[in-house]
């Protein structure tokens, strides 16, 4: 049996087959190195049935996510693999290169994610070529669930939101500054939370 992990920092979709069948499709929560440590992943992993059933069963795992850029990061999400996985090889890469090889497969193309964070790469049909795997939420990710946080925040902050949107915002959050303040600059997973209002722009599009 083997399993294809793709991650964000949200959430992480799982499929589990064997011998061309998929066994199980699920989701846990994201599995993000720079967020998390091997024993929070380790948590997660055993937070789900279907992994806990499949544990021993599992040789190969395929696992592509976000924060997975540099082999300091890679070793973080491969111990705590090997730790769960008993009998499992394990194969960790750049979420960009996960998206590469199901869009584009041998054929040589522009990749770009758009999730709680955002990245573009160039494939040649083999490899990503180098590029600066993403500077993160502070520094880039224009277009992401954090980025458009962050803009609907301050537009809310600079009273510049329109008022039915700032009554509907107030009406869902329970926000004012202070709170918005202390959950942005105190706890630790920012980017997180700023990606959580994706939800909200999300409806007020429909």
């Amino acid at each position: 049996m083997i399993a294809v992990v793709y991650s964000g920092s949200n959430h992480a979709d799982w499929r589990l087959s064997d011998k061309g069948r998929t066994i199980a499709s699920f989701k846990t929560n994201g599995i993000n190195p720079y967020f998390i440590d091997e024993k929070h992943i380790v948590q997660i992993l055993n937070k789900n049935i279907n992994l806990i059933h499949h544990a021993e069963e599992i040789k190969r795992i395929y696992f592509f996510g976000a924060g997975s850029s540099s082999k300091d990061l890679q070793a973080i999400v491969q111990n705590a693999f090997f730790t769960f996985f008993k009998n499992a090889g394990i194969s960790v890469s750049h979420d960009i290169e996960g998206a590469a090889i199901a869009c584009c497969r041998n054929t040589p193309g522009i990749i770009g994610i758009c999730g709680s964070g955002s990245n573009a790469a160039w494939y040649d049909g083999r490899k990503i070529k180098p590029n600066n795997y993403g500077l993160g939420y502070i520094l880039a990710d224009e277009g992401s669930g954090n980025w458009l946080g962050r803009q609907l925040i301050k537009s809310f902050m600079n009273e510049t939101l329109p008022n039915n949107l700032k009554k509907k915002f107030e009406h869902k959050y329970e926000a004012d500054r202070k709170t918005l303040l202390e959950k942005v600059y105190r706890q630790k997973q920012t980017a997180l939370y700023l990606s959580s209002f994706s939800e909200f722009i999300n409806i007020i599009r429909c």
